[in-house]
């Protein structure tokens, strides 16, 4: 790879609060964003770029347009005096279709369709081979546009759990068997082999 990529998920929202599945963009992307435990979260992050030498100079971020990620996205590459965010739909949530302002513990639902390979169409959920084939076509972008960089994507839950699984050489459906990322969480994608979606 002609850069390192690391994914970082969002800090603390309203909707992670208020136990929500905001997955829509016409409510996620001017309504749900961060609590203050979540900018105190986010700001963390941004110190601990600090500390593990990231700077302007080697830096790029890309974010998902949702509030809460966006919101994130700033505050983490303020403390290394980056203003330029680019934003992009590709980073989106994953829509979760029917359960749309519902309890987020209906994700288990889907995650349980997902590990055994199955659909269930008249949910509306998008598939996580979807999500696969957004995350990927970005960082075979990202290849082309720049080299020596590291590339935060700062994104959701289910989209980063994808792209760490599919990056590892798994299936996507498989992404639940990967350690669940934490709010704020920063991990670098380990590539294995050559990504085969476009």
């Amino acid at each position: 790879m002609n850069n390192k990529y690391y994914i970082l998920r969002h800090g603390e929202s309203e909707a992670n609060r208020l136990n929500l599945i905001i997955s829509s963009p016409e409510n996620g992307i001017t309504n749900y964003g961060l609590t203050e435990n979540g900018r105190n979260q986010a700001a963390e992050a941004g110190r601990r770029l600090v500390e593990n030498g990231f700077d302007s100079k080697n830096t790029v971020f890309f974010s998902s347009d949702f509030k809460r990620a966006y919101e994130t996205a700033q505050i983490a590459a303020g403390a290394i005096d980056i203003e330029l965010i680019y934003v992009t739909p590709a980073l989106r949530e994953r829509f979760f279709g029917i359960y749309e302002k519902q309890s987020s513990s209906n994700y288990e639902l889907v995650w349980e369709l997902d590990k055994n390979g199955r659909e269930d169409h008249s949910t509306y959920v998008e598939p996580v081979y979807r999500i696969a084939e957004r995350a990927t076509a970005l960082i075979n972008n990202c290849e082309k546009w720049f080299t020596g960089k590291n590339i935060i994507l700062v994104s959701h839950g289910d989209i980063l759990q994808i792209t760490l699984t599919v990056t590892a050489g798994k299936s996507p459906n498989q992404h639940r068997e990967i350690e669940h990322l934490q709010n704020c969480e920063l991990r670098e994608l380990n590539f294995k082999g050559e990504l085969s979606l476009p």
